[in-house]
């Protein structure tokens, strides 16, 4: 999965486009489409998280955490 998809899929459900999360972030529609698809290396800052998870009454972890797991690699665990 590239990018987020639950949460783009949530806005699509609740007709919430790019415009709409412009204003809310006060950043460039463009911007908004960049850190959705996560391309150019752009992403949340966690105030923009925390502004996007009240808006829409969520939770960070089901729609910000663990967006994607194939360019993370798992540190051995020691005992």
């Amino acid at each position: 999965m590239k990018g987020y998809s639950k949460l783009k899929g949530l806005l699509k459900e609740r007709g919430i486009n790019h415009d709409v999360l412009a204003d809310l972030l006060d950043v460039h529609r463009v911007t908004v489409s960049n850190k959705l698809n996560r391309s150019h290396g752009a992403d949340f800052t966690m105030t923009e998280v925390r502004k996007l998870c009240l808006y829409l009454d969520v939770s960070a972890d089901i729609y910000f955490l663990n967006v994607s797991s194939e360019n993370t690699t798992k540190e051995p665990q020691t005992t």
